[in-house]
């Protein structure tokens, strides 16, 4: 559990011998090498784009890796809030009695933490 590999660095390290395995016709070689990974770190945040939003939650595009990272409304901030008549996700925060709201709307730029797999909020 690496993370997702993104690309190969450099020539490979260590290249084993071959062994091959009957029924497939190809030699399959161990190879030890550096790799770039995508790995975001429990409670890292992350900035995404809105590309979606409905009842259900809303879906990111993170870094042009991700396209279809889905958030689900448990794991939207609270106290968030779906409006119906605009199809965007409401957070109305609260802070030292200010009652400010924030629509999240599609192609906005969102910052997240990562909860657990790798899906965000």
């Amino acid at each position: 559990d690496v993370g997702l590999v993104i690309a190969p660095y450099g020539p490979p390290l260590q290249i084993g011998d071959g062994i091959f395995v009957p029924g497939d016709g190809g030699a399959h070689h161990q190879v030890v090498f550096k790799a770039i990974v995508f790995r975001p770190f429990v409670e890292e945040v992350l900035i995404g784009t809105v590309t979606d939003s409905n009842e259900d939650g809303i879906t990111v595009s993170i870094g042009g890796f991700f396209d279809h990272v889905f958030i689900p409304v448990y794991w939207m901030l609270n106290p968030s809030t779906y409006d119906e008549t605009t199809g965007l996700w409401v957070w109305t925060p609260t802070y030292d009695d200010d009652e400010k709201e924030e629509e999240i709307q599609e192609e906005q730029d969102v910052g997240g933490q990562k909860q657990n797999g790798s899906t965000i909020s």
